[in-house]
């Protein structure tokens, strides 16, 4: 590039040192645009960081009563007139025995999905016990044990931005590959996979695959009580 001097009556510039000004002006703009996008996004990860914490930090309403220190149940759920929310669940009563399948059928917005988020302590019935293994009330149970011994299916997969395999462990930390293979395969999932060029350390996955995983996560699991909603 050939650049000329430029005269100039108080002083003389030449065209460089003019193009330098311009450039340095036009990086420091650049840059400190850059440093009001970091202050900004920080701004909001400080907000959503008090929501978080917030959320975290708000007392429990479910009583965690304690009681008899339970390894496991077998399985066996009735509800005995139970009512829930503003006419939600109304004198609701079922039972169904261990390794029992069975379908909710209803109308949308009924309770059915309200049953299954009782079951693992999300909520606490208004009135009416849910009576666990025909002996205890759900109560007696802490929702960790529940959590262990209950598997549930959502109508969305829920997964970690992970890999496959680290999304697996999660429910089975010393799982081998053979078992995470196992579980994939029970759910025809394997096979499918690696014909779509996958592995189990891909973390780019379909919403399809993903409710796949999400229920070789439950095989893995090997729960008591299986929900699917």
């Amino acid at each position: 590039m050939l650049i000329t001097p430029i005269e100039s009556k108080d002083k003389g510039f030449s065209g460089g040192e003019i193009l330098i000004v311009i450039s340095c002006c036009s990086l420091a703009y650049f840059s400190l645009e850059k440093v009001f996008l970091i202050i900004k996004s920080l701004e909001f990860a400080k907000i959503s960081g008090a929501h978080v914490f917030g959320v975290i930090d708000r007392p429990e309403k479910i009583d965690e009563r304690g009681g008899t220190q339970f390894l496991s149940i077998t399985g066996h759920i009735e509800f005995r007139n139970v009512k829930f929310g503003d006419n939600i669940l109304d004198d609701v009563s079922f039972r169904i025995r261990a390794g029992q399948k069975v379908a909710l059928v209803g109308d949308w917005n009924c309770g059915k999905t309200a049953c299954l988020d009782l079951l693992q302590r999300f909520y606490e019935p208004t009135e009416g016990p849910i009576i666990i293994d025909g002996l205890y009330e759900i109560q007696d149970f802490s929702r960790k044990l529940l959590s262990r011994n209950i598997g549930y299916i959502g109508k969305e997969p829920v997964l970690l931005e992970n890999t496959i395999k680290e999304n697996l462990l999660m429910v089975r930390e010393f799982a081998t590959n053979l078992h995470l293979r196992d579980a994939l395969e029970k759910v025809d999932t394997f096979e499918y996979i690696r014909n779509l060029s996958l592995d189990l350390e891909v973390s780019k996955i379909s919403r399809g695959v993903k409710y796949l995983v999400n229920m070789a996560q439950i095989l893995l699991k090997d729960p008591k009580i299986l929900l699917i909603d």
